[in-house]
């Protein structure tokens, strides 16, 4: 790190290297140079304003003319003094083995010192300031730099020296209030100081900096009026988001949260003129494909769509000139996705590879390359025109897909010629599982496919089923596309229809499908991290998906001292809001925490386990006041006891609350709010409770358990050790007992693979007596992933 400020501040001209402050924080140097070639750690041959280095660990060893860390008396071009004003060496250490040079050498004494802190040792001398003698400890023990992972060996001569990475750029400028991020990468996300972006020194666990190989995510809050950026190699895993930030990965507008988004739309058409829209939203933005269509009205159609990539598109059911253009209400699914390289991670962590992106045919073929992305898997290619350049009907066809490659041209009816159109691709690796907390496949059919009706059968079993398909192949030249019927949780049937304005023979040659099937869980599940910076800052979350859900989201972590929870409102079909809600005697403002949450359709259902086994299951609303209330789980669990989930799912009143659950039985449980003083009053609320059955197992594979603690838990922390063993927790616990009367709710912290440690948290409302004497029962769901 060398400070240079050899050129006087200019701002008309965008000059300034020496007004500022030098960070360097949180680093590990291990310096060997065998000759001269290289300078020290830490320079200031011409200092700026202010150095503060922090945190940092050096070992030295070099033959080169310099003091592992010093301060010259420098000058800048023009003559002036670079005068250092301020400089902090805060908890230090230095071991130097240089012959003659110093461990920190003080050649410009600062107008003002800050912290001085650290231990100096080695063979080499010490240093050559008297303040930097009475403040580190000298001749001692420095401790050794974290050299994780190994450097890498030097390329050869040529070769580009860094791995690719994609640059994510979180833009808060312009914006009151902070957003919140997480980005999951396939190898390391690390901060990056790009085009004016404010370098993050937070992105790590408790709010502290990280470094490979530990920093596969980063987490945490932009400021109002920032820019963060970060460098992510080895792919965009999965990213998440709160407040009003703007996101671009590698220039390109980019919406966080499941980078495949999926849509199902119905709608008839009028006439060969009406397009439907669709507005901006996850479902819409990116590269977007929608077919086939069902199949409700027998004259041959297919969806037609024009998209902008970042601000939704419109789309409409074209029947091909020949007909009138009027088509029946008809069904198609869609997949979003924006154009890039991602390397995503199934929920059992293993690689999941998808690419996207656009390119220009008309009806000659056109070569698309994948850049070796897929190395020797043969994607799935899944294709849509997104302009609307010439008028007549088209479809797209795609042929020669492998690893490498794959063509792709439009065709208009009896093979006509047509102006050149924006096509977009989405290549998607063969694969079966959860992805972005949905049930999904991407499969390719043998050649087999044809004018007759066909059935894929499915390798799993969806809720709400979303396809969508496309032909792989090219083997007979008519213009045809995919049509579909019977989409059940099972299968669905294809066939390839061919139009007819030529001659009524619409008999087609056998053709490959590719397809995705992708399907809403049962317990949808997810990790959440945020901070508030006020009382009145709701974060939003989207589920995606479309059915009604219950949430359940507590307990909250144990970062910041003040007792919190989780508060709720707007849960819809697609999404909910979210604060870390803090009793009012509090200021409101709260650090980082984090949350697991489970969302669940209300309704009564049986999950099937992969030993045969089963989990009884029942969700659903009821209307909560201040005083216990009784809600019946008629005999749905029979004579077994569940563990009940419950939290309010409205903000009717503004006072903060939390929910009580006690009296469970087989049938019933009773449920009651609290506010932070005893007996206080609050309007009526929706409560939204999850009862399951108390068990253990695997679904498809992952495993998740669902118990009850004894009565045992109070305000000690208590360690709950786990029946499974679990990739990535997500721990979902509430009070099942009302031994005391304190307003009170849960919080945990040390959540790992195999346990969790939680204990009960009164707030300080009416005393700061916060002893929760009483013990009580806990009931708690873990899940390594949406089931």
């Amino acid at each position: 790190m060398s400070v240079e400020a050899v050129v006087p501040a200019d701002p008309e001209n965008g000059i300034n290297s020496y007004e500022g402050t030098a960070t360097i924080a949180d680093s590990d140097f291990y310096h060997r140079y065998s000759d001269s070639s290289c300078g020290g750690p830490i320079t200031a041959s011409a200092p700026c304003e202010q150095i503060n280095i922090n945190n940092v660990r050096i070992s030295y060893n070099s033959e080169k003319y310099h003091d592992a860390i010093y301060t010259l008396n420098g000058r800048m071009n023009n003559g002036d003094d670079a005068n250092l004003k301020y400089f902090k060496i805060e908890n230090t250490e230095v071991h130097n083995d240089h012959d003659y040079q110093y461990a920190v050498s003080i050649g410009q004494e600062p107008n003002e010192w800050g912290n001085v802190s650290g231990v100096l040792g080695g063979s080499g001398p010490q240093t050559d300031s008297s303040y930097i003698q009475n403040q580190m400890t000298t001749n001692g023990d420095p401790t050794s730099p974290d050299t994780r992972p190994p450097l890498p060996s030097a390329p050869s001569l040529g070769e580009v020296p860094q791995q690719s990475a994609q640059l994510v750029r979180i833009d808060n400028t312009g914006n009151s209030s902070p957003s919140s991020y997480q980005i999951t990468a396939g190898t390391y996300v690390l901060p990056a100081g790009d085009d004016g972006a404010t370098v993050a020194m937070d992105w790590g666990p408790d709010n502290s900096p990280v470094r490979p190989p530990d920093s596969e995510q980063a987490a945490g809050s932009v400021p109002a009026g920032e820019v963060y950026a970060f460098y992510v190699t080895g792919g965009i895993v999965s990213t998440s988001a709160s407040g009003p930030a703007t996101w671009s990965v590698d220039g390109t507008p980019y919406s966080p949260g499941n980078v495949l988004s999926t849509n199902t739309l119905s709608s008839d058409q009028t006439s060969r003129d009406q397009w439907h829209q669709v507005e901006a939203s996850d479902h819409s933005t990116g590269v977007v494909v929608g077919k086939p269509l069902s199949y409700n009205g027998a004259q041959p159609a297919h969806s037609r769509i024009r998209n902008d990539i970042t601000s939704g598109f419109d789309y409409k059911i074209e029947e091909w000139d020949y007909l009138d253009g009027a088509h029946t209400t008809e069904t198609f699914n869609t997949l979003a996705v924006p154009p890039a390289e991602y390397t995503l991670q199934l929920d059992d962590t293993v690689p999941y590879q998808v690419k996207s992106g656009t390119t220009s045919a008309n009806h000659e073929f056109e070569t698309v390359s994948l850049d070796g992305f897929f190395e020797s898997i043969q994607p799935v290619i899944l294709t849509q025109s997104g302009s609307f350049n010439g008028r007549d009907p088209i479809v797209t066809r795609v042929r020669d897909v492998s690893s490498d490659s794959f063509d792709v041209k439009v065709q208009e009816e009896g093979n006509g010629t047509h102006r050149i159109e924006s096509i977009g691709y989405i290549a998607l690796q063969p694969g079966v599982g959860y992805l972005d907390g949905k049930l999904f496949e991407v499969q390719r059919t043998p050649q087999e496919v044809t004018s007759e009706w066909t059935r894929i059968d499915f390798q799993q079993q969806y809720k709400r089923p979303q396809f969508i398909a496309d032909l792989q192949t090219f083997h007979g030249l008519d213009t045809a596309t995919l049509r579909y019927r019977n989409l059940t949780s099972t299968s669905v049937e294809v066939k390839v229809e061919e139009e007819q304005s030529e001659d009524s023979e619409t008999e087609h040659a056998t053709e490959a499908v590719g397809y995705a099937v992708f399907g809403e869980p049962t317990i949808l599940t997810d990790t959440i991290s945020s901070s508030q910076p006020d009382s009145d800052y709701w974060h939003q979350v989207d589920l995606g998906v479309q059915s009604p859900r219950v949430i359940i989201a507590k307990p909250l972590s144990y970062n910041g001292g003040h007792p919190a929870h989780v508060r709720l409102r707007n849960v819809t079909d697609g999404g909910f809001e979210y604060k870390l809600e803090e009793w009012q005697y509090l200021d409101g403002w709260h650090g980082d925490e984090i949350f697991h949450m489970m969302a669940v359709e209300p309704s009564e259902q049986e999950l099937l386990l992969d030993d045969g086994s089963s989990c009884r299951i029942k969700s659903g609303n009821t209307t909560i006041t201040d005083e216990f209330s009784k809600v019946s789980l008629e005999s749905f669990f029979g004579a077994e006891r569940p563990v009940v989930l419950a939290q309010v799912q409205t903000f009717n009143g503004s006072h903060p609350i939390v929910t009580r659950v006690a009296n469970v039985s087989n049938d019933s449980f009773t449920a009651k709010m609290q506010e932070e003083k005893y007996n206080q009053q609050h309007t009526k609320e929706t409560l939204g409770y999850v009862a399951i059955e108390q068990t253990s197992g695997r679904i498809n594979g992952a495993p998740f358990e669902i118990q009850r603690t004894e009565q045992i838990i109070t305000h000690q922390w208590t360690h709950i050790s786990f029946q499974e063993e679990y990739k990535s927790p997500k721990f979902i616990s509430d009070i099942q007992t009302f031994n005391g009367g304190d307003t009170c709710n849960i919080r945990y912290k040390n959540l790992s693979s195999t346990g969790v440690y939680i204990k009960i948290e009164e707030g300080e409302n009416t005393d700061r007596e916060t002893r929760h004497k009483n013990a009580e029962s806990i009931g708690y769901a873990v899940f390594d992933s949406s089931m």
